[in-house]
């Protein structure tokens, strides 16, 4: 494959059933340049959704029902200690091609990423306990939806020898909708004789916008079967969004609530402002890929470590390893499954299955962290259909 950046990445990466853990959010196309063949995607979608602390199983069992204290301390006890994250993801592309190591995609994309600290859903559920103070600043939260036309290329770095190769790629950014908070802070003590606290949230919002985002790739061959590789995504991005730019601050006080009182709401003070704001810049998280890959008898594998450099509606700051192997059963068949390690929600498994020569029809599933209803936190779906030219 000359002037291939990972190629085997295309393999691993491209075809991954969380697709936007891997495949499309997190990982992107400029993997796929360096093809000796023509490929054009004709369209692909793919969605990604789940929590850190709630199955679906635990939806259906509580979801309108009355909740005894052991329930509650199960809902609980499910919550890591950094608090309930709830994300959701998804992609839509179409349109792109890729032509020797070079490569062009054009995406729709959305996303949130929401936590909420365990002490609001303990204080939901169980009350204010006596000597206990609450805290809100874990709070955070980020939504963004873009449109994204992308430009690829890699090729070989002679001075390094032929087994290495870099590359890069630009992506122009339209921004449909942002929305996230900048601040939040907030305490609640629960005395002997009454309650006191105070917090503020604020929240920046916008509707239209524009900025371009920076990927860069790497890769190296080991001896003639063993290849790793690097990818960071968004290495340098930005956003500046000006139409519909506002900003929300809500503020709440309690001045020392006497239990037992009369008229305790007459001392709870709350207040909600919004107002237009100018114009403003948001940056991406980066995120890190790191792979290694061999084929062996007939079957393709690879171990794959993945992190975001931060949290954003994007990406996450908990990482995962994930061990991958495709093989083709048929001259029109490949088969692909998945087992590892997804920080947020454990164990997770995936299945991908490609059909047909030349115009190939994909679909996978990705379930963490087992494959029953009943324990399954999160959930990746992706179908797509390319052809090679």
């Amino acid at each position: 494959m000359k002037g291939s950046l990972v190629p085997l990445m295309v393999l691993i990466l491209a075809l991954a059933p969380d697709v936007t853990a891997a495949r499309g959010l997190d990982a992107g196309l400029p993997f796929v340049a360096g093809q000796e063949k023509t490929e054009v995607e004709y369209f692909s979608l793919g969605l990604n959704l789940g929590s850190n602390g709630f199955s679906l199983g635990d939806y259906g069992m509580y979801n309108g029902q009355f909740l005894t204290d052991g329930q509650k301390r199960d809902i609980v006890g499910s919550v890591p200690d950094g608090g309930l994250s709830i994300f959701s993801m998804a992609e839509a592309r179409g349109g792109g091609v890729v032509i020797g190591n070079v490569a062009i995609t054009m995406a729709l994309r959305a996303g949130e990423n929401i936590n909420l600290p365990r002490d609001v859903l303990d204080l939901v559920l169980f009350g204010n306990e006596t000597g206990r103070t609450y805290h809100l600043d874990d709070a955070a939260g980020e939504a963004v939806a873009s449109a994204e036309i992308g430009a690829f290329y890699s090729r070989r770095i002679p001075a390094l020898g032929d087994a290495t190769s870099i590359g890069g790629g630009v992506r122009v950014i339209k921004g449909f909708a942002y929305g996230g908070i900048t601040h939040a802070q907030g305490r609640l003590h629960s005395g002997e004789t009454g309650i006191s606290g105070d917090g503020r949230i604020e929240l920046r919002t916008a509707r239209g916008g524009t900025g371009y985002a920076l990927d860069l790739g790497f890769q190296h061959k080991i001896h003639t079967d063993i290849t790793i590789c690097a990818y960071l995504r968004d290495v340098f991005s930005t956003i500046r969004w000006t139409k519909g730019c506002r900003e929300e601050v809500n503020t709440f006080l309690f001045d020392d609530i006497v239990l037992g009182g009369d008229d305790p709401d007459s001392l709870i003070t709350s207040a909600n402002e919004s107002r237009d704001i100018a114009a403003f810049t948001t940056r991406r998280v980066p995120h890190l890929s790191l792979l290694a890959a061999r084929p062996w008898s007939g079957t393709d594998f690879a171990v794959i470590y993945s992190q975001g450099l931060g949290n954003g509606a994007l990406v996450t700051s908990e990482p995962e390893l994930t061990v991958r192997a495709v093989r083709r059963v048929r001259s029109w068949v490949e088969i692909e499954g998945s087992l590892g390690w997804d920080g947020r929600t454990g164990v997770k498994e995936g299945l991908v299955a490609k059909l047909g020569k030349r115009t190939r029809f994909m679909i996978g599933i990705g379930v963490s962290p087992a494959p029953w209803p009943s324990s399954l936190k999160q959930l990746s779906l992706d179908v797509g259909v390319t052809r090679l030219l």
